[in-house]
């Protein structure tokens, strides 16, 4: 009783002096105070049993303040030197001036103050939130370097220049002052240059579409007359020099085996001479638009096709007996086609994603329009006779001259003829016919595809495929095709030959005249050819290639048998190369080899052809070639 009442008269002298001191400090040092005195308290009089569990943190409300102190009262006797703490009621008459603390708030349960943390907590958090942060660091630089060893692994397809001489910065600003273009190739990469100087020219393209996407250094370009792009052909289906040293040279008769060795000379089909006169480009030009190359290209292609069958042969050696008379039924003669091809095409590049490389692709549109000539005997027969000799035969002439006619004025033979008309010469070429070319190539780096290639190599690999001469064909109007037939009857040919008269062919030979076609039109198609190429440059200097094609329909273009080619580019330099090449085309085989003159703007070039199968270059060549070509670069 003793202690309530002393409780109570300290609390009565208190009352007064805190109210004073509440209305003259601000809620926030009161708050601070009330929390310091608590925590003087606890260290003061400790409980016994909170002594065990020091880490865990009880709030202290206000209102629960009373409740602790009548526990440390019923336990401990209050002391004179500890001040007691008075809560704030909720009828305090100073208003607090800040809205989010007010005195019901300050009354309310809810509200608690957390004691602060001991400091072994403290830097436990402060440690866990500095590894956060380092891991942090460490992820962001980690991505930092992902990206840059990507950047390293997958370089551009075409590498930026990087010029170091004087020769390069020249050379680099010299390409940077021309007009800026998607097809512009800037690069020091000699591969990229060699590559695109090789198969920029319009005669790559005429070879396959997809190198109207080549990035060059100069995308346009310009080919025109005189010296352009000639292929001059001339070839046998047998050896000239062995030929005539095995059988010709002698002046003697040939000996029974001497006659079927030179027949199996001359193959299966006799003797052939084809003659190829080509100028592909007469005028050709390549323009840098529409985010690609547009070109277009005019050719002309003379073939000439002559050939003399086994069976003809065999006339010259064994004559003609009454036992055995002499019949031809293979076709001989002369064949000439003549069609020009003019061309109009777009192609461009797509380029892959990293390591991929890029895509090229090109297609042209081409308008043929031709003219044909040819002279056949179709039949040919020989009958010898006891009293009489007859002779017959059949031919078969193909032009476009306007009259084509045999007459026979009463005892002579005269062949008139005449051409067509200039007013109706243009009608012979047109209308033109229409063809397409389609085209594709890949070119990128092994080493890139395949890691284990070393990075010193380049490996560059182009591969290429096309189609060529799709739905073309030749037409030629105004066309006249006319059949001879001729008989010649004759008694004994001896005296005949023997006799100081002159022959009289008007008894001998009847002429008969039948004109199949008159003023026509007449169509023969173009192969279709598939083709296919690669080129691979194990180092920039040097460029391997090959190619295969197929006919896969028959044309006046066409052969029968193998097409491909294999061989290798040497580069002295930028500037200038040495190439050899070995081509298989139906049943001739032939080398060329030739030199190349490339600078920034221009090309030159010349190449040799021989045409000898077992390369011996001697008196085993069966033909010989010449290729000029010359083109100019802006």
């Amino acid at each position: 009783m003793k202690r309530i009442i002393a409780l109570l008269l300290i609390i009565c002298f208190t009352i007064p002096l805190t109210a004073q001191e509440v209305k003259e400090e601000k809620p926030e040092n009161y708050f601070n105070d009330l929390i310091k005195t608590l925590n003087k308290d606890q260290q003061v009089t400790p409980a016994k049993k909170e002594e065990k569990k020091p880490d865990i943190p009880k709030p202290t409300t206000i209102l629960g303040v009373k409740e602790e102190l009548k526990k440390e009262e019923t336990n401990n006797p209050p002391k004179p030197e500890a001040k007691p703490v008075i809560p704030v009621k909720t009828s305090a008459p100073t208003p607090l001036p800040t809205p989010t603390i007010t005195p019901a708030s300050v009354a309310s349960p809810k509200v608690t103050i957390a004691k602060p943390l001991p400091e072994k907590e403290n830097k436990t958090k402060k440690n866990k939130q500095g590894k956060k942060a380092d891991k942090v660091k460490e992820s962001t630089n980690d991505n930092d370097s992902i990206v840059e060893k990507k950047k390293r692994l997958f370089k551009p397809y075409i590498e930026v220049p990087n010029p170091k001489t004087r020769n390069q910065k020249i050379y680099v600003k010299r390409l940077e002052k021309k007009p800026k273009s998607r097809m512009r190739l800037i690069t020091l990469d000699g591969a990229d240059i060699i590559h695109s100087r090789v198969n920029r020219p319009v005669r790559n393209i005429l070879e396959s579409t997809a190198n109207l996407g080549l990035r060059s250094e100069y995308p346009s370009s310009l080919s025109i007359i005189p010296i352009n792009n000639i292929n001059l052909d001339v070839k046998t289906s047998v050896k000239p020099l062995v030929f005539w040293n095995n059988y010709l040279t002698t002046g003697e008769l040939l000996t029974p085996e001497l006659e079927d060795s030179m027949l199996a000379d001359l193959g299966e089909n006799g003797l052939e001479i084809p003659i190829d006169i080509n100028i592909p480009t007469l005028i050709g030009f390549k323009l840098n638009l529409l985010g690609g190359s547009v070109y277009g290209n005019a050719g002309l292609f003379v073939q000439e096709r002559m050939r003399i069958p086994n069976e003809f042969w065999g006339l010259i050696f064994d004559g003609s007996t009454v036992a055995e008379p002499f019949s031809m039924t293979e076709e001989m003669g002369v064949n000439v086609n003549t069609y020009s091809k003019l061309s109009a095409g777009y192609g461009s590049y797509f380029e892959l994603p990293a390591f991929m490389g890029e895509l090229r692709f090109g297609a042209s549109i081409n308008a043929y329009a031709g003219a044909f000539s040819s002279v056949n005997i179709s039949e040919l027969s020989l009958e010898p006779g006891t009293e009489s000799t007859q002779l017959r035969g059949k031919a078969q002439v193909l032009s476009f001259m306007d009259t084509l006619t045999a007459i026979v004025p009463g005892g002579g033979i005269d062949f008139q003829y005449s051409m067509t008309d200039l007013d109706e010469f243009h009608n012979t070429f047109l209308p033109p016919t229409l063809g397409f070319d389609l085209g594709i190539a890949w070119r990128f780096k092994l080493n890139r595809l395949i890691p284990i290639f070393p990075g010193i190599f380049k490996n560059y690999i182009d591969v290429q495929a096309s189609l060529q001469d799709i739905g073309a064909s030749v037409t030629m109007n105004n066309a006249y095709i006319n059949e001879f037939s001729f008989e010649a009857e004759a008694g004994d040919l001896l005296e005949m030959f023997n006799s100081d008269d002159p022959m009289d062919l008007e008894s001998l030979v009847i002429l008969e005249e039948n004109t199949i076609l008159e003023d026509s039109s007449v169509t023969r198609p173009l192969g279709m050819k598939f083709h296919v190429a690669a080129q691979y440059q194990p180092i920039s200097l040097i460029m391997l290639k090959g190619s295969y094609s197929e006919y896969l329909t028959e044309g006046i273009n066409s052969n029968t048998g193998q097409n491909y080619s294999y061989g290798a580019e040497i580069f002295l330099g930028k500037a200038i190369s040495l190439n050899g090449m070995v081509f298989q085309k139906g049943q001739y085989r032939y080398s060329e080899a030739g030199l190349r003159l490339q600078s920034l703007g221009s090309e030159f070039g010349l190449t040799v052809r021989l045409y000898d199968k077992d390369f011996s270059f001697t008196e085993n060549i069966s033909g010989a070639g010449l290729k000029l070509y010359w083109a100019r670069f802006f």
